[in-house]
């Protein structure tokens, strides 16, 4: 049992009288004390023994733990950062007396229970705002861990103790040159950045000792992380934006993590409404996104029958002011009674609900099942035939919102979503309510800034002379952007400042025209109503009449020998067509072959030449299914994820039935890192493979499964998924292969290099499957 060095009741330094030993550390001890000198004063009482007693390193010792000293002196002005009342030297050993906390650190709440995930974003806003007030100090703490947040119990406030760098008294010792070295990186193993562990602490090493403790908190385990593993939740159900937060504070490389606590603070205070009821009605369920500082919720109305969804937007000023906030009032409730006073529209939000409290604004709308156009064109483009439905249903809201004296003045692809029920686009977030949180003040005016967006607003926005043609241009350049996925800034622009775009996508002469009248730079040579447009867009051109009439009298005239000299064409092009393809297809078998074989140059040679012949084959034939999935396949294989997700999109608006088709998304997803998703694609492929003739794709998607599954480390249901594929086919050597590498991550080595074996005996060039035999031989220390 361990013997702390001192008891209760002894003296230190004539003043401190020891109350109870609390707990020992590598470099030394730390004890609750009473200072006899101002009564019923209870401190803590910490000391810190070098390590080497030789002069020069107790001379450079004290030297530094005077120095750290200062610093925790001049940082106990923070009320979350305890004080320091005294430090002093004393036989060969260096005390620190500081605030004693009274509360409870967050390992021992742990103990209890679990973290749920409001509580973590509470805990994480409230130390991060301790982190961004050290970083001013050029500070690091260098030892972040539940151990070391203290819940304070007299106001619940997190406090952070035990600072890194005082510790580094303890590890000097004096090398056979002279030199005097630290021994060992400060911090714990496991919340230590790798940077740290060099004995090289950022200010963002603090931040990754703090992500990895908000997951150890909603977790009970410290994640393994590394260069070459990236997947950290392990199932934990979190909301996406706290995920992506999580994800940039614990980046292997210290560059790619966030660099000041400012900034992970500002990504993280809009989901410090989560859980909350506001105005003693809405209680916040998910964070849906948000720009600037407007943010959006999804919410519950506990007021309405059976606790409808709703949507709410919060307003927050940029700057803040009494005018300031004045002015903001008064902006906000213009904007309302005009929104209000505007006629129901099925395909506009109802405002149900509106309030302010304290410097923020709320408004809560009835709440849209869809999607936001911007979402449905991050990888894929609209077709002609989409983007104009999508411009008769926007251009019809426009109408209707311009006849009653309206104007949007942020229309853009975010603001479009695409309702679930019936397909039709709503039209959100009116750009009045959105000027408010950008109000500023030059110390005698108050400066409104422009309305809009940058690269969808029309030039006459940044003077802010907002009119009904701006709303025209902003939902020219969303077309445009539908079209050709680039965002509008994007776009290079002529001498008369007019967008350039054409060459950007295959679009009819009628449209081009259309919307290059809808984005022209001077707003007098625009469409001046949404009504011309749709007229325009409804009216035939002769060229258009011209090829109706003449198909009637191809038609009428020569309708046999048409049919016939059509046929003959239709039959050489799928000639022509499937040459195309079986040539690729047999491409794409040798560089599988090649890639098995490890001739990784001899495989990229061969899909590249296989993508070319798919390509050619959808030259012919642009509905070529097979083609497309094949050409999917391919793009993985080369690493080009984004260009197979978009070949497997293409494909399965030509088939949803297709087993095949599922496959190849999984596969793009996978490679995309996008996991869960490529699980549902997997998933819906294995429902679809029911039939006896569908036994190949049926295994390979429960063989594809199990590589998502493996990336997030959920290694019993890679090995289900595994398992099921070899019962199907037993003699599928990349199924037996999977299970191996499933078994290896279960630590399950001889069961794995069975496995290998197996798939040895079916295919014994097979290159995953002798890596694999290689390394469960290694794990088994066989030779």
């Amino acid at each position: 049992m361990y013997q702390p060095e001192h008891s209760p009741g002894d003296i230190i330094h004539g003043r401190y009288k020891i109350i109870n030993f609390i707990s020992r550390g590598g470099f030394g001890e730390t004890y609750k004390v009473e200072d006899a000198q101002q009564a019923n004063l209870i401190c803590l009482l910490k000391y810190l023994r070098p390590q080497n007693s030789s002069p020069t390193v107790l001379r450079l010792a004290e030297e530094k733990f005077a120095q750290e000293a200062d610093i925790l002196r001049r940082l106990g002005s923070h009320n979350q950062i305890p004080q320091l009342y005294d430090y002093f030297e004393e036989n060969l050993k260096f005390y620190l007396v500081e605030e004693y906390i009274d509360g409870q650190n967050l390992a021992n709440e742990l103990r209890m229970e679990l973290f749920s995930e409001t509580k973590v974003i509470e805990a994480l806003y409230d130390v991060l705002k301790i982190l961004d007030y050290l970083s001013q100090n050029y500070v690091i703490h260098r030892d972040i861990k539940p151990e070391n947040l203290i819940r304070r119990s007299s106001d619940n406030k997190i406090v952070l103790v035990d600072f890194g760098a005082v510790k580094e008294v303890g590890t000097l010792v004096v090398n056979a040159q002279g030199q005097t070295i630290l021994t060992m990186a400060i911090g714990t193993p496991g919340f230590m950045a790798p940077e740290q562990l060099d004995g090289k602490p950022q200010f963002a090493s603090d931040i990754y000792a703090l992500g990895v403790t908000a997951l150890f908190l909603l977790t009970r385990q410290i994640p393994v992380l590394n260069q070459y593993n990236n997947s950290i939740f392990n199932g934990i159900q979190i909301q996406p934006h706290f995920a992506k937060i999580l994800e940039n504070m614990v980046r292997y490389k210290y560059e790619e993590r966030y660099h000041n606590a400012s900034d992970v603070l500002a990504d993280l205070e809009p989901l410090t409404l989560l859980g909350q009821v506001l105005n003693h009605r809405y209680e916040i369920n998910s964070y849906l996104g948000g720009e600037g500082l407007i943010y959006t919720y999804s919410a519950q109305d506990k007021q309405r029958p059976y606790q409808a969804n709703c949507i709410i937007k919060q307003l927050k000023l940029t700057h803040y002011n009494q005018r300031l906030l004045q002015e903001a009032q008064n902006r906000f409730s213009a904007a309302v009674q005009s929104l209000s006073r505007l006629p129901a529209h099925q395909q506009i939000p109802q405002i149900s609900d509106h309030f302010q409290n304290n410097k923020e604004f709320y408004l809560i709308y009835d709440f849209i099942d869809g999607e936001s156009l911007s979402k449905q064109i991050t990888a894929v483009s609209l077709s002609e035939a989409e983007v104009t439905a999508l411009l008769k249903d926007v251009l019809n809201i426009l109408s209707f919102i311009h006849q009653h004296g309206v104007i949007h003045g942020d229309i853009k692809s975010s603001n479009l979503i695409k309702r679930h029920q019936d397909g039709k686009f709503c039209l959100i977030n009116f750009a009045d309510l959105k000027q408010i949180t950008n109000l500023s003040f030059n110390g005698q005016n108050i400066i409104v800034p422009p309305r809009g967006t940058n690269g969808y607003m029309a030039p006459e926005q940044f003077q802010n002379r907002l009119q009904a043609s701006s709303d025209i241009y902003s939902l020219g350049m969303t077309a445009i952007q539908a079209l050709t996925i680039i965002y509008p800034d994007q776009l290079q622009r002529d001498s008369q400042d007019e967008v350039i775009w054409q060459k950007q996508a295959q679009v009819s002469s009628k449209l081009t025209r259309i919307l290059n009248k809808m984005v022209r730079f001077q707003a007098g040579k625009r469409y001046q109503s949404a009504q011309s447009i749709l007229n325009d867009l409804n009216t035939q051109t002769w060229q258009e009449k011209l090829e109706k009439y003449w198909k009637v009298l191809v038609l009428i005239g020569i309708t046999l020998s048409a049919l016939l000299a059509f046929r003959i064409y239709i039959v050489l092009q799928e000639l022509q067509r499937d040459n195309f393809f079986n040539q690729g297809f047999e491409k794409k078998q040798q560089g599988d072959n090649k890639k098995n074989n490890g001739d990784i140059i001899g495989a990229n040679k061969a899909y590249d030449e296989a993508i070319q012949k798919f390509n050619q084959a959808l030259e012919i034939d642009s509905s070529f299914t097979k083609a497309k999935v094949n050409l999917g396949y391919t793009h993985v294989q080369r690493g080009s994820f984004t260009k197979s997700l978009i070949a497997c999109n293409d494909a399965r608006k030509d088939d949803y039935n297709n087993p095949k088709i599922f496959i190849c998304l999984g596969n793009a997803k996978h490679g995309l890192k996008q996991y869960e998703e490529a699980l549902q694609d997997y998933e819906q492929s294995i429902k679809l493979a029911s039939k006896p003739d569908d036994i190949d794709d049926l295994v390979k998607a429960l063989t594809n499964k199990g590589e998502p599954l493996l990336a997030l480390q959920k290694f019993n249901d890679a090995l289900e998924a595994y398992t099921q594929a070899t019962q199907k086919q037993p003699n599928n050597s990349i199924a037996w292969t999977g299970k191996g590498k499933a078994l290896l991550s279960l630590e399950k080595y001889n069961n794995a290099l069975d496995a290998f074996r197996k798939a040895l005996t079916i295919k014994n060039d097979y290159k995953p499957a002798i890596d694999g035999e290689k390394e469960a031989r290694k794990r088994l220390n066989l030779p």
